[in-house]
C-alpha cells in the first residue's frame, strides 16, 4: 500500500483532548537517559508517501543551542475514518530502540495527539545526533523517519551575503537595484549586499568572474545558492505588481536565514585618511576538525555617482510600479550606484592565515588588517567594510558582518589632554569640554559600527563650552569625539 507519511515542525507544546489515556514507556537496553526542558521553532524538510491514513509529526529542532540533552516527541493526526484508541511511538538511536505506548485513545479523522519520550538523547558540541522516528497504529506500521540534531554552544548572529551582479549596460538591473533597496531597509541587521559589477566602468573582472553569474541581475546567496529572479510578477486583485518573495530574493534570504552560522564576527575599521586599520574578531559556536576557515575583506561603497555614466532602464514607462524606475528614462544621467564592491582582499578566496587552522571552542580569535583605500573610492564617508567568514572546504560564506569606518580616535587612544564630559540629559548627549583655543571645534556622536547620529560644530572663545546632541531615541554605547584643527579627543558614552 502506498502511504503519506508528512514530517513537519511544530512547538512542542502538550496537545489537551477530553478523554483520558495511559501510557507505558521501555527501551530494549537498559541505559535511561535524564530528562530535559526543550522547545521547538524551526522547520524540518518533508518525507512523503501517498495515500497514508495517518500523519505522523516529528516535534524536534535540527539545531539547539547550549544543551547538553535532547528531547524526542511527535504528534499522530488521524487522516481515515477508522478511530484510534492506542498506538505504539518508536525512536531509534545507537542500536538502542525506545518505546511510548499509548492508550485509552478515541481520536476521530483529523483528530490529533501530541506525545513525547521520557528517555533524552544525550548531546554534545560538534557531534550531530542522528536516529529514526515511527509508529504503530492500528496494526499498521509506519515507515521511519530519519531526523538529525545539531547541538551549537551559542546562538550566533546569522547574516546572509548576496553578491549580486550588475552593470549599467543592463537594462533590466534596476530591477535588482530596487529588489535589494527594499531588502536592506525590511532587514538591515541581517541582510548584507554586495554589487559586483560586469562590464562596466565599475567593473572588478576577477570577482565577477569567480562569482560565475551568467545573468544580471542575480545573486549568489552565501555562495550557495543563485537567484536569477529579484522579484517575482505576480497579480493583486488584477493589478499586476512586482514582490521580493515568492521565488525572488527575499525567498532565497529567509532560507538562508533558517541555517545557524557558525561563529559570530565582530568588525571594526578605524580610518586615518586612506589608511584603515580592520580589526575582525571571530568567536566559534560549532567546529569541525574536517573544517578550516578564513576571512575575506570586501571594501563596499555607496552613493556612487557617475556624472558621465548612465544606468539603462528597461523599465522606462512600464504600466507597473518598478520603485521608480518606471517614471525615470530609459537612460538614466547620471547614474547613481549603491554597494559597489571596489575591492576584495586577499582576493576571492580570502586571506590565508586570518583564522588558525585549529580552532577552539568559544575562543576569541582577532585578526588585524592594514588596509589603504583603493582609488577608485570617490567618499571615505560613503565606504564600509564587509568580512566574509569562508569555509575553504566548500567556499561558502558561513557568516559576515559589516561596519562603516570610525574616525581616528574612537577606537585610539586620546589625541589630547583637554576635558571632556558627556552626560544624559533627556533624549540627548549633553557635552562639555575645554577649548584650547578660540575657533571652530567639531563635536559628533557616533554608534559603535562608526555611523554618524548628529554633528555639529562649537564656535566661540578658549574656556569651557557646552553643546547638546540629540539621540533621536537611541540608547547603548555611543562615541563622542571633538575636534579642533588636527587634534581629535574621544569618549565612550552609555545612553539609557
Amino acid at each position: 500500500m502506498n502511504r503519506l507519511l508528512l514530517l513537519f515542525i511544530t512547538c512542542l507544546s502538550p496537545f489537551y483532548t477530553a478523554f483520558s489515556h495511559a501510557s507505558e514507556e521501555t527501551c530494549t537496553e537498559n541505559q535511561p537517559l535524564t530528562e530535559v526542558s526543550y522547545r521547538v521553532s524551526a522547520d524540518v524538510a518533508a518525507v512523503k508517501e501517498e495515500n497514508s491514513a495517518y500523519k505522523l509529526v516529528v516535534d524536534t529542532e535540527p539545531y539547539v543551542y547550549g544543551q547538553d540533552k535532547l528531547t524526542v516527541a511527535g504528534t499522530l493526526t488521524v487522516c481515515t475514518d477508522k478511530n484510534v484508541t492506542d498506538f505504539v511511538a518508536y525512536y531509534a538511536y545507537n542500536g538502542q530502540t525506545c518505546t511510548k505506548k499509548v492508550t485509552g485513545l478515541s481520536l476521530k479523522k483529523d483528530e490529533s495527539y501530541s506525545f513525547s519520550f521520557d528517555e533524552t538523547l544525550p548531546l554534545a558540541v560538534n557531534d550531530t545526533v542522528r536516529y529514526e522516528v515511527w509508529a504503530e497504529v492500528n496494526g499498521e506500521v509506519l515507515e521511519k523517519i530519519a531526523c538529525q540534531t545539531v547541538p551549537f554552544s551559542f546562538k550566533t548572529h546569522r547574516r546572509t551575503v548576496f553578491e549580486v551582479g550588475t552593470a549599467l549596460w543592463c537594462g533590466y538591473c534596476p530591477k535588482g537595484i530596487v529588489a535589494t533597496r527594499m531588502m536592506s531597509e525590511k532587514y538591515p541587521e541581517d541582510f548584507i549586499c554586495i554589487d559586483v559589477h560586469g562590464g562596466d566602468v565599475l567593473q572588478l573582472k576577477d570577482y565577477i568572474n569567480a562569482l560565475g553569474l551568467t545573468n544580471y541581475p542575480s545573486a549568489k546567496i552565501n555562495r550557495k545558492a543563485v537567484c536569477e529572479r529579484p522579484m517575482t510578477l505576480v497579480d493583486n486583485n488584477g493589478k499586476e505588481e512586482f514582490i521580493i518573495g515568492e521565488g525572488g530574493f527575499e525567498t532565497y534570504f529567509l532560507n538562508a536565514q533558517k541555517e545557524p552560522a557558525v561563529a559570530d564576527i565582530d568588525l571594526t575599521a578605524v580610518s586615518d585618511g586612506n589608511q584603515i586599520k580592520v580589526t575582525a574578531e571571530t568567536r566559534f559556536s560549532v567546529c569541525s576538525k574536517n573544517h578550516t576557515y578564513q576571512l575575506a575583506l570586501v571594501v563596499v561603497e555607496d552613493k556612487v555617482t557617475l556624472e558621465n555614466e548612465c544606468q539603462k532602464n528597461n523599465f522606462s514607462g512600464a504600466g507597473f510600479s518598478m520603485g521608480g524606475f518606471e517614471s525615470q528614462p530609459y537612460q538614466i544621467r547620471p547614474a547613481v550606484c549603491e554597494h559597489v564592491a571596489r575591492t576584495i582582499l586577499d582576493d576571492f578566496n580570502g586571506i590565508p592565515g586570518s583564522i588558525p587552522a585549529e580552532i577552539k571552542l568559544e575562543e576569541s580569535y582577532t585578526f588585524e588588517y592594514p588596509l589603504t583605500l583603493p582609488a577608485t573610492v570617490v567618499s571615505e564617508e560613503e565606504v564600509r567594510l564587509v568580512a566574509l567568514l569562508l569555509d575553504k572546504n566548500t567556499g561558502e560564506i558561513v557568516n559576515a558582518n559589516t561596519c562603516k569606518m570610525s574616525p581616528v580616535g574612537i577606537d585610539s587612544e586620546t589625541a589630547t589632554q583637554q576635558e571632556l564630559v558627556c552626560v544624559q540629559e533627556g533624549d540627548a548627549c549633553a557635552v562639555s569640554f575645554h577649548a584650547e583655543k578660540a575657533g571652530a571645534v567639531k563635536v559628533c556622536l557616533y554608534r559603535p559600527d562608526g555611523s554618524l547620529v548628529y554633528c555639529t560644530t562649537s564656535e566661540g572663545e578658549s574656556g569651557v563650552r557646552t553643546c547638546r546632541l540629540p539621540l533621536s531615541g537611541e540608547s547603548g554605547l555611543f562615541v563622542v569625539t571633538l575636534q579642533q584643527d588636527n587634534q581629535t579627543q574621544s569618549v565612550k558614552f552609555l545612553a539609557e
